[in-house]
């Protein structure tokens, strides 16, 4: 029952407390393009605790990505372009 995982050692524990339980892993993404993907896969690799994954698409590469450092929420919007 996903909706009483509230604490992130549930979800790292959950194999080892039901062993009997398959585990899908869903890293197929249908709405992102791979150069998001790639991205996001940096970003979630640097957390240390958590389930392996490699989210991936079978879509397009997209516009490559520009990033921007801003120093705050102000300037972030400033730069930002629309979608």
């Amino acid at each position: 029952m996903i909706s009483s995982f509230t604490d992130i050692q549930n979800i790292l524990d959950f194999e080892k407390d039901y062993p009997e339980a398959k585990v899908i892993l869903l890293e197929e993404n249908y709405r992102s393009t791979s150069h998001i993907l790639r991205l996001a896969n940096v970003a979630i690799a640097k957390n240390t605790v958590r389930k392996e994954k490699n989210l991936f698409t079978r879509g397009e590469a997209g516009e490559l990505i520009t990033i921007l450092p801003t120093w705050d929420e102000i300037s972030e919007g400033e730069n930002s372009q629309p979608c």
